[in-house]
């Protein structure tokens, strides 16, 4: 989604080292919040932070960016509704 491949290892080590391992049953929720970037949260405690909107829209483009490799899926998740601000797309 045209993220540098060095940005996305940086990412991609950050994320290793805050997330923890979920297990069956577990739960890990992201949140968007303006002006707070991306906040993570394991069995609804709070675990991580990741601050930006650049994380943030390659984030949640994984599922939700009209170029998503899972169409499908992102329509399911949008539903009726119109798609996140963050992704600046018309309804």
């Amino acid at each position: 989604m045209g993220v540098p491949d060095t940005q996305v290892a940086i990412w991609g080590r950050e994320l290793s080292s805050i997330l923890p391992n979920i297990e069956s049953g577990q739960t890990l929720t992201a949140i968007y919040t303006p002006k707070q970037g991306t906040i993570f949260f394991h069995d609804g405690k709070r675990v991580a932070q990741i601050p930006g909107t650049e994380f943030s829209k390659a984030f949640f483009g994984i599922w939700l960016d009209p170029k998503t490799s899972a169409p499908k899926l992102r329509n399911e998740l949008l539903g009726q509704g119109c798609p996140p601000p963050l992704f600046n797309e018309a309804c």
